[in-house]
């Protein structure tokens, strides 16, 4: 099979194309779905190519990609309040002792009973390299999608970032956040009562209308990768 039409961008590893079929190279009357990484260059042979029977497409059909800028964070900042392991790394750790339950013998608290501590290790943690979202604006419905998509697609072909990407959830005009729709892609917030209130609203049926209305430092967990990229991933065929 050779393609003879191809109507979406390359950005991604899937496109949409009509295959050449037969020995005179007729394109086919519906088009496939085609996983770029597969594809290797045949030379083609120089001849005379019949136009007739192209149509055009209406533009609707090509996927949009919202408006985002992003980049590449090479890590290092101090990490304040939790994060996965695979997004930092221990830059000092200090063996702490136990101690026994006790009673404070002065200043505000005196008489106050101090619980007892078991023996642990303090650590501080630097964050490692990822990407980050900045800022994105849609252009249609699905944009937004494609587009937070191809940034982890780009983390994940970085081999120093390796799939991790952050944003700042906000609002920017006052009335809506955009917490709800990155929640649905597999975003998670580093506070996990917030992720507790986006997990109700979910389960509630995650209306636009409702979406909660927080914001916050977001971050893609490792096992919620796959779920992102293959939201909203369906073929339909175009007639």
């Amino acid at each position: 099979m050779t393609l003879g039409k191809i109507i979406t961008p390359t950005i991604g590893k899937e496109i949409i194309a009509w295959p050449k079929t037969g020995a005179k190279g007729l394109i086919a009357a519906k088009p496939v779905k085609v996983n770029t990484g597969k594809l290797r260059y045949v030379p083609e042979q120089i001849g005379k190519v019949n136009t007739s029977g192209i149509s055009t497409v209406n533009s609707d059909l090509v996927t949009k990609f919202a408006h985002i800028t992003s980049h590449k964070d090479n890590g290092g900042t101090l990490v304040i309040g939790y994060m996965p392991d695979n997004y930092k790394k221990v830059v000092y750790r200090e063996f702490v002792e136990a101690l026994p339950e006790r009673k404070v013998t002065r200043g505000l608290g005196k008489g106050r009973i101090l619980p007892a501590v078991p023996a642990h290790w303090e650590e501080s943690y630097k964050m490692l390299p990822h990407y980050h979202i900045d800022k994105i604006y849609t252009t249609g419905k699905g944009s937004g999608t494609n587009s937070v998509q191809s940034i982890v697609e780009k983390s994940l072909a970085d081999i120093e970032t390796q799939g991790r990407v952050t944003l700042d959830a906000c609002c920017i005009d006052g009335k809506t956040s955009p917490a709800g729709f990155y929640y649905k892609l597999g975003f998670r917030f580093k506070d996990r009562n917030l992720n507790k209130q986006c997990e109700d609203w979910l389960k509630a049926g995650g209306s636009k209308d409702s979406s909660p209305f927080l914001s916050g430092i977001m971050f893609l967990p490792q096992e919620n990768i796959s779920h992102c990229l293959n939201y909203n991933k369906k073929f339909t065929a175009l007639i």
